[in-house]
This record gives C-alpha cells, sequence and structure tokens, in this order.
C-alpha cells in the first residue's frame, strides 16, 4: 500500500504516483554519494555564497561517482569512457598507474577503483566492492 497526498481517480494517476515513488530509491542513492561520498557534512562553510558553491560542485561529483557505479556494475567490462572523456581516464592512468597508456579503454570498474584508491578506499574487507562512503 502506497499512501500519498497526490490525487489518485484513474490507474495512470495510479500509475504515475507509483513511477515517481520508484525514483526515490535513486534520490536516496544521491544523497547517499553526496553526503557521505563527497562528505559534504564536514565542510565548515562562514557564507551562504561559499556553501552554495560547494553545493554545486559536489552535487555534480555525487551524480558523476552514481554513473561511473551504474556503468560498472551493469558489466565487469565496459568501457570507462561511457562516462569518463578520454582526458579524464587518461589523467586518471598517469595518476594512478604511473606506466603508459593502454592500448585499449580501460574498464568502468576499473576507474571506479582507481577513483576510490585516489579517496582512500583500502578495500579492507577483500571484497573488491566499492561504496560511496568516504574513508
Amino acid at each position: 500500500m502506497l499512501l500519498t497526498t497526490e490525487p489518485v481517480a484513474t490507474f495512470a494517476e495510479a500509475q504515475t504516483v507509483v513511477e515517481h515513488y520508484e525514483k526515490r530509491w535513486l534520490i536516496e542513492e544521491f544523497h547517499k554519494a553526496w553526503k557521505s561520498g563527497c562528505r559534504v557534512e564536514e565542510r565548515p562553510f562562514q557564507t551562504l555564497d561559499a556553501l552554495e558553491r560547494m553545493t554545486a560542485i559536489t552535487a555534480h561529483i555525487a551524480v558523476r561517482i552514481l554513473q561511473l557505479r551504474t556503468v560498472a556494475s551493469s558489466s565487469t567490462d565496459s568501457p570507462c569512457e561511457t562516462v569518463l572523456k578520454t582526458d579524464e581516464w587518461q589523467c586518471l592512468w598517469s595518476t594512478t598507474q604511473h606506466k603508459p597508456l593502454p592500448d585499449a579503454t580501460p574498464t568502468a570498474h576499473w576507474a571506479m577503483v582507481a577513483i576510490a584508491r585516489l579517496a582512500g578506499w583500502q578495500d579492507t574487507k577483500r571484497t573488491g566492492r566499492v561504496g560511496v562512503a568516504s574513508a
């Protein structure tokens, strides 16, 4: 049973309410990535202007984290260029691998792990699964 304040007189209106509710989980995941992955609640702000700027920057980062995680989890061999531009993954490679660029584009899973390691993730549970919580 789904309780709502929206008017629901037809089956189509009920479907619309359910479709909106289904998006709740993605919104929850965004907030988790934004609050934990970007650590927005840990940042001290002295002005509203600084808060607004950081909100805009970190919200974009949270979306990119979710995009990369979605692509990486959908297929182990999805190329990272599905989410990252060529210069972005090449910069990430150069920063983390310290060896020449590969001939083939690395996977989205590789990119997700490389970014997580830059943020301090160490796979202490030995699962290989990266979450969005901060280190």
